[in-house]
């Protein structure tokens, strides 16, 4: 829980205290010694902590200015990007895109920002912060792509219609869209940590759509990795399931019978 603490300047809250966001599960396999995957000591720590911070305030107000314009929550803001990121989602883009395009903080952006991103995202999901839990997600996605294509490259391939622009950038065009909901990060960040301290909460015969048991858990048809209690909850959750469904679906695909 190293990385969270440093982030979050250590509040100090009892386990016993924590409200759990997924209180379904009474903490089976978490670990809070656990670093998910995060590095012990990479290059530009303390800075990173410090503008992880700052910029996560910028996406919160980036988010309050949306809804401020677009109050039912619809297309509004940076809708020039890939037409899929409307809303919110395009809001918060332009937001990592207007924080860490300076130099100084771009340079903060290193190899191993995803894995910290990613562990910091496992735990705030332990202490309820379900926001605080996204951001660091898509914000360990962006990074990702950033270091790949360089930022204003990826920049561009957001706004491009060509197919291979896309292409090199659909790992974070999936991540935005497929963590729009506290059970569907849990579901896209699973695979992305080493450890096992979020699968109770993906284990097999828990409904990823309500996240309750499932009495005879039925599962996906497409890619036999996902259950569901019934039909509807899989139809619930199809919009958000077929960005991460392999073999991938086309997007005008409807819901899997």
């Amino acid at each position: 829980m190293a990385w969270f603490d440093n982030i979050t300047r250590a509040r100090a809250l009892e386990t016993s205290e924590v409200p759990r966001i997924f209180a379904l599960v009474n903490d089976e396999g978490y670990d809070n010694q656990c670093g998910h995957g995060g590095p012990e000591s990479p290059d530009g720590a303390e800075e990173f902590c410090k503008a992880a911070q700052a910029c996560e305030q910028r996406l919160v107000e980036a988010r309050r200015r949306h809804f401020e314009e677009t109050p039912l929550g619809g297309r509004g803001g940076a809708a020039d990007y890939d037409a899929d990121l409307t809303g919110v989602a395009a809001a918060e883009l332009e937001a990592l895109f207007e924080y860490w395009a300076p130099a100084k903080e771009r340079d903060l952006l290193t190899k191993d920002v995803p894995a910290v991103c990613f562990s910091c995202a496992v735990d705030a999901l332990y202490f309820g912060e379900a926001t605080t839990a996204r951001f660091f997600g898509r914000l360990g996605a962006f990074a990702g792509v950033a270091a790949e294509l360089g930022m204003e490259n990826m920049r561009a391939d957001l706004k491009s219609a060509a197919p291979d622009a896309r292409a090199r950038v659909r790992p974070l065009v999936d991540a935005l869209r497929a963590t729009t909901s506290d059970r569907a990060l849990v579901a896209w960040l699973k695979p992305r940590i080493p450890c096992a301290c979020l699968a109770a909460l993906c284990a097999p015969g828990r409904c990823l759509n309500c996240m309750k048991p499932c009495e005879k858990p039925k599962k996906c048809g497409r890619c036999k990795d996902v259950t569901y209690c019934d039909r509807d909850c899989q139809a619930a959750d199809w919009n958000r399931h077929r960005y991460e469904c392999r073999p991938c679906p086309k997007e005008e695909a409807a819901a899997p019978e």
